[in-house]
């Protein structure tokens, strides 16, 4: 028998584990000019084998982690992404879904609509000329809004982040037209300097210095705290109170989390 302990034993000093992020690949589709991660066409899928992260899923449910997010990159452009998705609900995990919504399969939206899988997005402009100019890819803003409402339409839950890039950028337009569809969890954020952000000069003047989002921030998209990875016991919220008596509820016009250092 081998002297290993069990996962479950290993674990067992470990702090409870809300929320888990699962960075499928550094590859995606789109190229957008603020993506903290720079990720794009040319990112790769890293060294972890298909079977590091059925074992990674393994860890996380023996930990009691209720709920991952798979995540980019574009994570469906993983090889072994409806095997992974669907490995990890069959663990007994909730799963969100972090795409981009730019190439989804048919045949993917039957393991989207399993009640537990949810689904969230990024959104930038009620212009389609305006959103693939920030994404750096034509014809990305007809695909990502038809699979909004596609989403919609089936009852998937989801929720969408409208960055702010600057530049008069439409975000308020792009929520009223997201909301017009039955949208109803949209969160709004400014861009920040990291990733690729970082070398925009245009954001020195639009924007102030600050420190990175990640990973002070609760969101991983550095967006709204409205996201299931906000922990109401180690951040401060900034909702305005006469929205709800609960700071993270997805459905409230929520800003981003301030975290407090932790002792």
């Amino acid at each position: 028998m081998s002297s290993q302990p069990s996962i479950a034993a290993r674990t067992t000093d470990i702090p409870d584990v809300s929320f888990l992020w699962l960075e499928l690949t550094g590859r995606c589709n789109l190229a957008c000019r603020h993506c903290y991660a720079e990720s794009g066409p040319n990112g790769t899928h890293g060294v972890m084998s298909v079977n590091d992260w059925f074992s990674v899923i393994d860890q996380a449910t023996a930990m009691g982690v209720p709920m991952v997010q798979l995540i980019g990159g574009e994570p469906t452009l993983h090889p072994a992404f409806p095997d992974l998705l669907r490995y990890a609900v069959g663990t007994g995990l909730a799963v969100e879904v972090y795409s981009n919504l730019s190439r989804i399969k048919p045949e993917w939206w039957e393991i989207f609509s399993h009640p537990d899988v949810s689904m969230a997005t990024s959104y930038y402009s009620d212009v389609p000329e305006e959103h693939d100019a920030i994404t750096r890819r034509r014809g990305s803003h007809s695909r990502t809004l038809a699979n909004i409402g596609e989403a919609v339409t089936r009852g998937i839950p989801l929720r969408v982040g409208i960055v702010d890039t600057g530049n008069g950028q439409r975000a308020t337009q792009a929520r009223a037209e997201l909301e017009a569809i039955g949208v109803t969890s949209i969160g709004t954020d400014h861009m920040r300097r990291f990733g690729r952000a970082a070398a925009m000069r245009e954001l020195r003047q639009t924007f102030p210095p600050e420190r990175p989002c990640v990973p002070s921030m609760c969101d991983p998209q550095c967006g709204p705290n409205c996201s299931p990875a906000c922990n109401p016991q180690k951040c401060t919220p900034t909702c305005r109170p006469q929205y709800s008596a609960d700071p993270c509820s997805p459905t409230r016009d929520c800003q981003p989390n301030k975290c407090r250092p932790t002792k």
